[in-house]
């Protein structure tokens, strides 16, 4: 275990290319009902160890919205990537998010994390695209 941890590090260094990942992205249907009061957001980084491991997935996440004060309230998983430090990375990413005050929750989102040499191969679910990235 330890020597392919290694070996992935080393070719990591040497042969970057060789890790490209796209990042994790949040898809939306085109009329989700909080895509209107979204201020800033962004996708989930994908942590390091994860892309060496090829961990992948899509997992489904209820954030809660103070109402007064436009900031999730509460960040829970609904339907988990099946890798703790994806789930993780997307509640920190999600908990970062900020809403128009008044907007009111509970939101379901789902966040895909994949890995692919080509930064634009994903294609979203039928029914949905992407979000924009954040202005931030």
């Amino acid at each position: 275990m330890k020597a392919r941890i290694v070996s992935a590090l080393i070719g990591g260094v040497l042969f970057p290319s060789l890790c490209v990942a796209r990042q994790s992205v949040a898809y939306a249907s085109d009329n989700a009902p909080y895509r209107a009061g979204l201020l800033s957001w962004e996708a989930p980084a994908y942590p390091l160890l994860a892309k060496l491991h090829h961990c992948q997935g899509r997992g489904v996440f209820r954030v809660t919205i103070n109402a007064a004060s436009s900031r999730p309230a509460q960040v829970v998983i609904l339907k988990s990537t099946g890798f703790g430090i994806l789930d993780d990375s997307a509640l920190a990413a999600l908990r970062a998010w900020r809403w128009k005050p008044g907007t009111r929750g509970p939101f379901d989102i789902p966040i895909a994390f994949t890995l692919s040499p080509d930064p634009n191969s994903g294609k979203p679910p039928v029914g949905s695209s992407r979000l924009p990235k954040s202005p931030r």
